[in-house]
């Protein structure tokens, strides 16, 4: 936000891009009588800094809609952002890394662990990502499967006890070509986040060429296509999410293939040139307006802009940070009797 106050004070176009949805994670984040509070201090600090960009961007359709009813200058354009379908790809199978997913304290044989499906889920271990749906889901599907957690965060040691250690794997953090080995590894990639803007792990799992079986976002209108990429669930429901995982199990050949299809239409390259040209729109933009630095001007913009950032800072420092916490996920004992009466795979 300083950075913007400065660039407005020296006439500097700004493209700003919003890949986080900070509303969500408030209700996370804050004490539950302060919520309402917070986030309309955040949604007004939000608004009196990206009113002054030239260019908004953010990575998905169902978000830009959303900052755009939040009163964020029209239009908020969608960058679709892509996958290295190098790095991740179907040919970076390994049975070394798939025996390796399934943990040393396991006690499976080759032969079983070649037979077992083998779920993946990728992310950052924190309450927004929804990980102890995971734990319910694990006693509704079949107990030929495994599911391998790579990631780490803040509440790793707290989720743990919540996973029955012979069914679940945490791996612990990965990246690059090990990473992208572990998603080609992998049967099908489940996961159970509903806070993204855009999830990167969706596109690298259907570059691996891994069915995707996950909660029904948003962010997944950019590129997904239900039954024909994998399955989604209605979030928060467990029966529906054990209709898509069988559903999925039926299908998985015809899954994998289309996955990776639909991937290879989003690549990297595509995607810069398509910043490159939202940059030159801002660099043209202010060509055609006023662009008057004399030092009066700059110093008049400095002291009105940098005045609003005081104010957005005091705001936050005031209302939004004597609020923060972090909530605990939600133990088995508190939710187990709403499981009581599901039935088995």
């Amino acid at each position: 936000m300083l950075c913007g106050a400065f660039a407005k004070s020296l006439n500097i176009p700004i493209v700003w891009s919003s890949h986080t949805n900070i509303d969500f994670y408030l209700s996370t984040y804050i004490r539950s009588y302060a919520i309402n509070l917070t986030r309309r201090i955040y949604k007004y600090i939000r608004l009196r800094h990206l009113i002054y960009s030239s260019i908004n961007l953010t990575v998905s359709q169902d978000f830009a809609d959303y900052m755009e009813h939040t009163g964020i200058p029209r239009p908020v354009l969608v960058w679709k952002t892509g996958v290295d379908s190098q790095l991740f790809n179907p040919s970076r199978r390994s049975s070394t890394m798939r025996y390796r997913m399934f943990g040393t304290k396991n006690k499976f044989t080759r032969e079983q662990m070649d037979s077992i499906t083998l779920f993946l889920c990728v992310g950052r271990i924190s309450p927004e990502k929804n990980f102890e749906f995971l734990s319910y889901v694990l006693e509704r599907i079949p107990k030929q499967t495994f599911l391998c957690i790579i990631g780490d965060g803040p509440y790793r040691h707290t989720l743990e006890p919540l996973f029955p250690s012979d069914r679940v794997h945490f791996f612990g953090y990965l990246g690059g070509e090990e990473l992208a080995s572990a998603y080609a590894s992998a049967d099908y990639f489940i996961y159970a986040s509903v806070s993204e803007t855009f999830g990167q792990v969706y596109l690298e799992a259907m570059a691996s060429g891994t069915p995707v079986i996950a909660a029904e976002g948003g962010q997944l209108k950019e590129f997904f296509v239900n039954g024909e990429h994998g399955y989604l669930w209605q979030p928060d429901d467990i029966d529906s999410a054990e209709q898509a995982i069988r559903n999925a199990m039926k299908h998985h050949d015809y899954l994998s293939k289309n996955t990776r299809q639909q991937a290879l239409k989003h690549s990297w390259d595509s995607a810069a040139d398509q910043l490159n040209h939202i940059y030159h729109d801002a660099i043209r933009k202010k060509a055609n307006s006023d662009s008057n630095n004399n030092s009066f001007l700059v110093l008049f913009r400095l002291i009105y802009y940098g005045f609003h950032w005081c104010i957005c800072i005091f705001l936050a420092l005031t209302f939004m940070a004597p609020f923060v916490k972090v909530s605990s996920p939600t133990t088995k004992t508190k939710t187990k009797t709403k499981l009581n009466q599901c039935s088995s795979f």
